[in-house]
C-alpha cells in the first residue's frame, strides 16, 4: 500500500514520487503510472493542474486506489481551462481585444476573467460595445474586460476551454476520489463533466466541483462497462452553466447496467448569474435502457435558475428520494418525473415552495406509474400546486404528508386518476382556501374535493405543531414531529415506506404523518452531515 505525491510547482516527474520531499509534478505522470490496490496518490493543496486525471488502475474491495490531498490550504484544483496570455491579445476596436483561438472538439465556448464567466455575444460589434463579453468566429476570439480595461496590461487572468473532463475513472472499479476541486470543463456531450464515474464500486467524497458546461459529477455506464454501486457523498457541487449538476445515466448500450448508485449528504445548487443549472437527473436512454435502484438521501438541493426542471427522474426503475432538503429559488418545477419507468418513492423530504416561481408546481409528476409521495413536509406558497399528477401518471399514492401554509394542495389530471389514492394527510393554513384540490378539470374546496374525488376521507386540517420553522434558513428548521403533535402515530401504513437503510419507516403502532422515524428521528437520513 504505497503513497505517491504530486506537486505542480515543486515537483519533478523524474522524482520517485514516494515522499512529499520528492514529488512528481504532472497528472500525466500519474496517468501513465501503475498502481496497486490500497495505493494513495496525494495532490498538494493550494496547487493547480491543467490536465485531465485518467485513472489507470482499479482497487479491490477494502483496498481502494485513492486520489486525495495533502498539505495545508485550499483543495488541489484540476482545471479544464487553459490560460490565454494577456500578451496574446491585440487591440481591436471599442472595448474589444482579439486573439487566435480554436475551440476544442465537441467543446462549448466560454471565456473566464479571474474565474468569472463572461457573457457570450453574437457578433464582434457587440463585444466592441459591451464590456465583459466575448465572441468566437472561426479561429479569432474577441474579448472585452469587465471594466473596459486594456486586456494586454490589466493583469487579469483570461481562460478558455481546454478539456472536456477533469477526472475520469476510466471504467475502473474500487476507486476513491476525495478532497479535490474540479472546475471549468467545456465539453458539450452527455458523457463529459467535472468528475465522470465509469465503472463500479467507486466513491467520490469531500470534493468541490463547479463551473462546468456539463455535470459537476456524472455516474454512467459505457460500452462493456457497468456503472453500479457508486457513491457520491459529502461534497459541494454547483453551478453547471449548461445542464444539471449531478447525472446518473444509463446509456443506450446493451448488456450493461447503471444500478444501485447512491447520492447522499451533498450540497447541490445552481449558480447565481448567467447559469442554466438544474440540480439532479436520474435518467436512462429509453424504455429498454433504464437506471435501476438509485437512492438519493440527506442532500441539500436548492436554488436552480434552470428553465428545465431542477430534479428529474425518467427512464428509471425504483428511485428512492429520501430525507432531502429542497428549498431556495426555482425557475421551473423542483421535482419532476417523465417519459417511462416505475417505482419512484418521494419520501420524508422537507420541501419549501416559497421560492418557486409563480405558476410553477412544486412537484410535477407525469408518465411514470406508481409514484409514491409519502411522509413529506410541503411548506410555503407560490400560488400553485404542491403536488400535481399529470399525463398518465396512474396508480399514484399520496399519504402521511404535511401541507403547511401552501397555496393549493393537489391536482390530478383525468388521465392520472386510475388507481390514484390520497388519504391520511394533514393540510393546515391553505392560503387559497377556495381551491384545495383539482380533480380532472374542476377545482374544489377541501370538503368538495373529498366528495367529488373520493379521496382524503381521513385527512385532517389541524396545526401539526412543528417545533421550529425557519423560512429564511430552511435547513435550520426543526421539522421532526414531536410526540405531543396530533400528527404523532396518526397516519396509515404505506407499502414500500422504508428509510434510506431499508428499514420500515415505523415500528409498531401507526406511522406518524410527516418526516419522522421511529425514536428521535434519523439524522443520517435527514440532515446533511459534513
Amino acid at each position: 500500500m504505497a503513497a505517491y505525491y504530486v506537486h505542480a510547482t515543486d515537483g519533478n516527474d523524474s522524482n520517485a514520487g514516494t515522499s512529499s520531499a520528492a514529488p512528481w509534478q504532472t497528472i500525466n505522470k500519474v496517468n501513465t503510472s501503475s498502481f496497486s490496490p490500497g495505493d494513495t496518490i496525494y495532490f498538494a493543496r493550494g496547487e493547480t493542474w491543467r490536465e485531465e486525471l485518467i485513472v489507470p488502475d482499479s482497487g479491490t474491495s477494502g483496498n481502494y486506489v485513492t486520489f486525495d490531498a495533502y498539505g495545508a490550504g485550499a483543495l488541489p484544483i484540476i482545471s479544464g481551462a487553459d490560460v490565454k496570455a494577456n500578451s496574446a491579445f491585440s487591440a481591436d476596436s471599442g472595448f474589444a481585444y482579439s486573439a487566435s483561438y480554436s475551440l476544442i472538439a465537441n467543446g462549448s465556448m466560454m471565456v473566464w476573467e479571474n474565474g468569472v464567466r463572461l457573457t457570450s455575444r453574437a457578433s464582434q460589434a457587440l463585444v466592441q460595445a459591451n464590456p465583459g463579453s466575448f465572441y468566437l468566429t472561426g479561429s479569432t476570439l474577441y474579448v472585452s474586460a469587465t471594466d473596459g480595461s486594456d486586456i494586454r496590461s490589466n493583469g487579469k487572468i483570461y481562460e478558455v476551454p481546454g478539456r472536456h473532463r477533469n477526472v475520469y475513472t476510466n471504467g475502473k472499479d474500487f476507486v476513491k476520489v476525495r478532497n479535490l476541486h474540479t472546475i471549468r470543463t467545456s465539453g458539450d456531450d452527455t458523457t463529459y463533466g467535472g468528475i465522470v464515474v465509469s465503472g463500479s464500486d467507486n466513491i467520490v467524497e469531500y470534493v468541490e466541483s463547479n463551473n462546468h458546461r456539463r455535470h459537476a459529477v456524472q455516474i454512467l455506464s459505457e460500452t462493456g462497462i457497468n456503472g453500479n454501486r457508486n457513491i457520491v457523498q459529502y461534497s459541494d457541487l454547483y453551478d453547471t452553466w449548461g445542464t444539471l449538476v449531478i447525472s446518473v445515466f444509463q446509456q443506450n448500450v446493451a448488456t450493461v447496467t447503471c444500478a444501485d448508485n447512491i447520492i447522499r449528504y451533498n450540497d447541490i445548487y445552481g449558480g447565481t448569474v448567467d447559469t442554466n443549472s438544474g440540480l439532479l437527473t436520474i435518467h436512462g436512454a429509453d424504455g429498454t435502457h433504464q437506471v435501476l435502484r438509485t437512492r438519493i438521501y440527506g442532500n441539500r438541493l436548492h436554488d436552480s435558475l434552470s428553465s428545465n426542471q431542477a430534479i428529474q427522474f425518467y427512464d428509471v426503475v425504483e428511485v428512492r428520494f429520501y430525507g432531502n432538503w429542497v428549498y431556495g429559488t426555482f425557475s421551473s418545477n423542483p421535482i419532476y418525473t417523465k417519459t417511462r419507468g416505475s417505482g419512484v418513492f418521494i419520501m420524508a423530504n422537507f420541501i419549501n415552495m416559497a421560492g418557486v416561481g409563480a405558476n410553477i408546481d412544486a412537484m410535477f409528476l407525469q408518465d411514470i406509474s406508481g409514484t409514491r409521495v409519502l411522509h413529506n413536509i410541503f411548506y410555503g406558497q407560490n400560488g400553485r400546486w404542491a403536488v400535481r399528477f399529470h399525463t398518465n401518471a396512474t396508480n399514484g399514492l399520496v399519504r402521511n404528508n404535511i401541507f403547511h401554509t401552501v397555496s393549493k394542495v393537489i391536482n390530478v389530471d383525468a388521465s392520472a386518476q386510475s388507481g390514484f389514492i390520497m388519504d391520511w394527510n394533514n393540510a393546515s393554513d391553505i392560503t387559497s382556501g377556495a381551491t384545495w384540490g383539482k380533480w380532472g378539470a374542476t377545482e374544489y374546496t377541501f370538503a368538495n374535493w373529498k366528495t367529488n374525488s373520493s379521496q382524503d376521507a381521513n385527512t385532517t386540517e389541524v396545526d401539526p405543531q412543528l417545533p421550529s420553522i425557519n423560512a429564511t434558513n430552511w435547513p435550520a428548521s426543526n421539522l421532526f414531529v414531536p410526540r405531543t403533535s396530533p400528527m404523532f402515530h396518526a397516519g396509515q401504513h404505506a407499502q414500500g415506506a422504508r428509510d434510506a437503510r431499508g428499514r420500515r419507516y415505523y415500528m409498531g403502532g401507526r406511522p406518524t404523518i410527516g418526516p419522522f422515524e421511529y425514536g428521535s428521528g434519523d439524522p443520517a437520513g435527514t440532515r446533511v452531515a459534513r
